[in-house]
């Protein structure tokens, strides 16, 4: 019953939904403390083979993450999913990284490679290191900070794991009872951390990573987007100098 009611649901969204997270938000980590109420890991797992087959057998081009993982430094769930009953029954792996997000994403795709998915994607469900205070004297400090902090983040993760890390989705847009890790304000304003966002999207666009250079106390990533370079650099805790050349008529910095 349970694989014939995703195979209905697949069906019904056939030509509209083309990529699926099978299994719920961090029900697939037996260690977090939001997994509440869910199956045993075993009953679990085989849901989600059961949950994989039907929305293949509905659509065989579909592809199928698994439920968002919490925090898992070790990639124990991950693995757990490949031996166990679910049987790597998955295209792509997703992640809730709250700590130790570059170790989450570079340790589940050693597994993901350990286990002959050296190509497989995974994206990021929640990551909050952009939260800063919503009100009281350490708003404006936090708030420059953590929209710092969410392209830096953001950057360095999508470059570094280039690219078969397929996305990132910050918590969040906004929650009043979390509101710390909102990137708009209770009336809809937009907070620093969702101009930086805004920011970002537009000047990497589309575009694919090229490059990483380093130098004293700071860092470059390079992006192409069609003929535009896309250059993201910042210094780490002192002051950095970086000198470029470029043929480019004309180039544009954002602050």
């Amino acid at each position: 019953a349970f694989k014939n009611a995703i195979k209905n649901l697949a069906l019904e969204f056939k030509d509209v939904i083309h990529v699926w997270m099978c299994l719920g938000v961090e029900a697939a980590n037996t260690g977090s403390p939001y997994r509440k109420n869910n199956p045993p890991d075993e009953i679990y797992d085989r849901q989600v083979k059961a949950a994989y087959e039907a929305i293949k057998e509905a659509d065989p081009s579909a592809v199928v993450f698994t439920g968002a993982i919490a925090t898992d430094c070790e990639a124990k769930t991950l693995k757990r999913l490949y031996e166990g009953p679910a049987e790597g029954s998955f295209d792509g792996v997703t992640l809730n990284t709250y700590a130790s997000y570059w170790k989450v994403c570079k340790n589940n795709l050693a597994m993901m490679d350990a286990h002959g998915d050296k190509d497989s994607p995974i994206q990021i469900f929640e990551i909050a290191e952009h939260a800063a205070p919503l009100s009281g004297p350490q708003r404006s400090g936090g708030e420059r900070q953590g929209a710092a902090t969410l392209v830096r983040t953001s950057v360095q993760l999508l470059s570094d794991f280039w690219p078969r890390l397929r996305r990132i989705a910050w918590f969040q847009l906004f929650r009043l009872d979390v509101s710390d890790y909102s990137i708009v304000t209770p009336n809809l304003q937009p907070r620093p951390q969702y101009v930086s966002y805004v920011v970002m999207a537009d000047k990497l666009g589309r575009g694919r990573f090229v490059k990483k250079i380093e130098g004293r106390n700071a860092v470059c990533y390079l992006w192409q987007d069609g003929k535009r370079m896309v250059a993201v650099a910042w210094s780490g805790a002192s002051k950095g100098m970086m000198a470029f050349n470029t043929d480019a008529k004309e180039v544009a910095i954002t602050d």
